[in-house]
């Protein structure tokens, strides 16, 4: 079998958000979130993501969980939605 090489990718982003995401206090849920949305949009050179609550599976949150957290983190201003905060 033939072995395939990977090849790192990195994602840079501005170091006033990596410093919003060290100082506040996010629950780990809402840490992995945040850097999953930032993984989609960011990573993926892209304005913006769709996410939906099946994503959540990737970083070992149920989906049945995904809307609360989305939801918390949108009345904490973290996201926006649709342009839109809150």
């Amino acid at each position: 079998m033939e072995k395939t090489e990977t090849k790192e990718a990195f994602v840079m982003f501005n170091h006033s958000l990596y410093h919003a995401l060290l100082i506040d206090a996010l629950t780990m849920r809402e840490l992995k979130t945040a850097l999953l949305i930032l993984r989609l949009t960011i990573g993926c050179q892209k304005k913006w993501a769709e996410v939906i609550q099946a994503d959540f599976m990737i970083i070992g949150i149920k989906a049945s969980h995904a809307k609360e957290i989305l939801t918390r983190m949108l009345d904490k201003h973290l996201l926006l939605q649709n342009e839109k905060t809150g």
